[in-house]
């Protein structure tokens, strides 16, 4: 399994940003990339680690997908793709939990409203690791090399909404469906724990797929987007 902190990440997520998912490469390759990052002590397994981890990912299955991950990304060109969501006035987090409590997730509207309530003005932007893409379907996939305990789905679960990820993917989907169109066939976001990727298990991969009515909820709390 992969061991590491914040320089392993980033790593990472360098190398599967450039990767093609055609094949895991050889083990040179690997100690090439890893030797630009500063990880400091005890990383003298990381190759072997890196490869088989990346062969277990390759065909690891996107549930709702129905493919692997090899065949949802094989080019670069969906890797970090970048998107901007402007706030309609007043916008806040109250607002946000609102729309999750409207449709029925009372447990997230709770621990958005912790954030507190306060007016927030501009746009957000951001960058999504990458675009799934399989025949006429597309997802949104989200890196993760986070250390859990464990990686069933409740565990993935729980984590994805204590660090908000749970939101982050939410809005990824908005911004993709802005941009694809309402007629897209969009089959949710997939929050993929590295660390926990095994050859022949679900566990590791959260399959995130809200209602077409939550997500016109958080759409309409930003602008229309100019022609």
């Amino acid at each position: 399994a992969l061991r590491g902190g914040a320089a392993l990440g980033t790593a990472v997520h360098d190398f599967l940003e450039n990767w093609d998912f055609a094949s895991v490469p050889a083990a040179a390759a690997l100690e090439k990339h890893f030797s630009g990052y500063s990880l400091g002590k005890g990383y003298e397994d990381i190759t072997p680690a890196s490869a088989d981890m990346l062969d277990h990912l390759r065909e690891a299955v996107l549930p709702g997908m129905d493919c692997s991950v090899e065949e949802a990304c094989r080019t670069p060109k969906t890797s970090e793709w970048q998107f901007h969501l402007p706030a309609k006035s007043g916008f806040s987090v109250s607002k946000i939990a609102k729309v999750f409590r409207d449709h029925g997730d009372d447990e997230y509207a709770v621990c958005l409203e912790s954030l507190g309530s306060d007016a927030l003005e501009g746009f957000l932007q951001g960058f999504i690791d990458k675009i799934a893409a399989h025949g006429s379907a597309y997802g949104v996939i989200d890196w993760k090399t986070n250390k859990l305990s464990a990686y069933d789905q409740q565990s993935l679960r729980d984590a994805a909404r204590a660090s908000h990820y749970w939101l982050q993917t939410h809005l990824y989907l908005v911004a993709l469906k802005r941009y694809l169109g309402p007629q897209a066939d969009i089959r949710g976001a997939w929050l993929v724990y590295l660390r926990g990727i095994q050859r022949g298990t679900p566990n590791s991969i959260l399959h995130i797929q809200p209602s077409d009515a939550l997500l016109q909820g958080l759409d309409q709390l930003f602008t229309s987007p100019n022609a």
